[in-house]
Parts: C-alpha cells; structure tokens; sequence
C-alpha cells in the first residue's frame, strides 16, 4: 500500500509539472529616454487646459504589449539640491495617417493607453496590449506619441520607460 501511495505521488508530480504546453516566453528589452520639460516639444493639445510635452517612438517591429511607466522630479535649484517627486500624468497615442480628400491634415493620433482614470488616479505602468478585432489598437511599426503633464509651471526632469519585445526607437522632434 505505501509503495502505491509513493507511486502515485510520482505520477502526479511527474505529470503536473509538464501539462504539454509549453509557455511562450516573451524576451522584453528596458528602453528609457530622459530629458527636460524646458528642452522637450510642447504640444498643442493639452490635458485638462494644461500644457503637455510630446516625445515620439516608434517599434521595429509588431508586438503584442508594451508596458510604459514615466517618472518626473524637480529639481531644487537650491542648495543642498533635491529630488522631487511629481505626479506624472500621460496619454499614450498612435498616428493615424487619414486619405487626402478626408482633411486638410491627415495625420491624426488616436489615444490607446493613459496611466489615470476619470477621477485622476494614477496607476503605472501602463501596459498597452493589441486586442482582437480592432486593427486600430495593433501595435506594428507606426509613429506613436506620449503627451505628458505635471500640472505644474515648475521645468521637471523625466524619464520614460518602455518594456517591449520589439525594439523601441525614440524620435527628436515629429
């Protein structure tokens, strides 16, 4: 009886720990980019009448998710000098390039991700994922944009911070 028992609990070892299917591992890569609010390009769009930065990426290649955390601090120019934290709050966008005839412009960005909810709470990262039947939330090789705001007229200094499986180049200017 005890050596059935021993048995058993072999198989069951055995055989729980391989279920036949292998899980597909996903090799993410950290990309960051730094820079200022005072050298960053503002944008014309804003968040909630505030202004915004915009910084550009773009992927080499399609992938399922990206996860994307910004963080920002001030500065105290003072002495001894500090790190602030500041909240961050940011909109993550996909270029849409629009036929001639629709409008005038016919670059459009179409929000797919922000790191806060209605009520202004914040939560990060924020991962972006491709969903089943929306072609417009495939993240392929397009230009995306972030917009992102501190809410203050203070210049912060951010980093922003991009895991993907798909290599992420950070574009100077549009």
């Amino acid at each position: 009886m005890m050596k059935k028992n021993i048995f058993l609990l072999i198989v069951i070892l055995i055989t729980g720990c391989s279920s036949g299917q292998k899980e597909q591992e996903i090799k993410q890569t950290v990309y960051t980019h730094g820079n200022t609010s005072e050298n960053s390009i503002k944008s014309a769009e804003k968040i909630d009448n505030n202004i915004t930065y915009e910084v550009f990426f773009s992927l080499e290649s399609s992938t399922e998710c990206l996860n994307i955390e910004i963080e920002s601090v001030y500065l105290q120019k003072t002495f001894p000098v500090q790190k602030i934290p500041k909240k961050t709050f940011f909109i993550v966008e996909k270029e849409i390039i629009l036929p001639a005839a629709a409008t005038k412009n016919k670059t459009r960005y179409i929000p797919i991700g922000r790191n806060f909810n209605n009520d202004w709470e914040i939560f990060s990262p924020v991962k972006i994922c491709t969903l089943k039947n929306d072609p417009l939330s495939v993240l392929n090789k397009a230009k995306y944009r972030i917009r992102l705001t501190t809410f203050e007229k203070l210049p912060v200094y951010y980093v922003i911070t991009i895991n993907s499986d798909s290599k992420v180049v950070f574009a100077e200017g549009k």
